[in-house]
C-alpha cells in the first residue's frame, strides 16, 4: 500500500534511515555531515539527530575540536520513539499534520492507537523501503450510533516521542473504505504498509 509522506516528517524519514542497525544511507549520511558542517545552530541539530549518528561526526572534525564535540554529544538525552498506527474516518489532507489525522480519528470504545514496527528492506526494484513487520490488531471495538458501525478510510503513522513534538510519518489512502460493525476486530497484516525513502 503506498504511503503519502508530509514534507513535515521528512526528517522523521531521515531518522529511520540513520537510526538504522546496518543502513545503507552513504548518501543521507552525507547530505547530513554537509548540513551539519554549514549548520550555525548546531544545538538544533543535536536534539533531532540520533546520538550514534552524532558520535560518527567525531571522526570529520580536527583533534583539537573532536573533545570538545563528544561533551556536546553526552548531554543529548536519550531518545525514545513510539511509532503508532491510526485508523481514520476520513481524508486527512495531502500533507497531514498531527492535528488533522487526530480530528479524523476513529471514536469507538475498545479502539486505541496501536504500537507499529517498521523493518528495513527492499522493493522489487531495489529501492529502500521500510515496511511493517507485525500484524497489527485493533479492537473488539463498540460504536455507540445507532447504525453501530464505523467506516476506516484512511490509515496514519505517527511518531511519538518522550522529549519531541508528535509528527506524521505516512498516510495511507485506502483503495475500498469499508465498514467495521460493533464486535469486530481489525487486522493490518505484516509489510501491507510501507514507507518508501525517495
Amino acid at each position: 500500500m503506498s504511503a503519502i509522506v508530509p514534507r513535515a516528517a521528512a526528517a522523521d524519514v531521515t531518522r529511520l534511515l540513520t537510526g538504522a542497525g546496518e543502513p545503507d544511507n552513504a548518501l543521507a549520511i552525507a547530505y547530513l555531515q554537509a548540513l551539519w558542517g554549514s549548520a550555525k545552530d548546531r544545538q538544533a541539530l543535536y536534539r533531532v539527530l540520533p546520538a550514534e549518528f552524532l558520535t560518527s561526526m567525531a571522526a570529520l572534525v580536527a583533534s583539537g575540536g573532536e573533545a570538545a564535540l563528544r561533551k556536546d554529544i553526552e548531554t543529548v538525552k536519550p531518545r525514545t520513539v513510539r511509532r503508532r498506527l491510526l485508523l481514520l474516518t476520513a481524508d486527512p489532507g495531502p500533507d497531514a499534520t498531527v492535528d488533522s489525522v487526530t480530528a479524523r480519528e476513529l471514536i469507538a470504545s475498545g479502539y486505541e492507537r496501536q504500537n507499529l514496527t517498521l523493518k528495513e528492506t527492499r522493493d522489487d526494484q531495489g529501492r529502500l523501503v521500510y515496511a511493517s513487520s507485525t500484524d497489527v490488531q485493533f479492537g473488539p471495538l463498540i460504536f455507540t450510533s445507532q447504525e453501530g458501525t464505523g467506516t476506516i478510510t484512511h490509515l496514519a503513522a505517527v511518531n511519538e516521542s518522550d522529549n519531541a513534538a508528535a509528527r506524521v510519518l505516512a498516510v495511507w489512502p485506502l483503495a475500498n473504505p469499508f465498514q467495521v460493525h460493533s464486535g469486530e476486530t481489525l487486522s493490518v497484516r505484516a509489510a501491507t504498509l510501507q514507507i518508501g525513502v525517495a
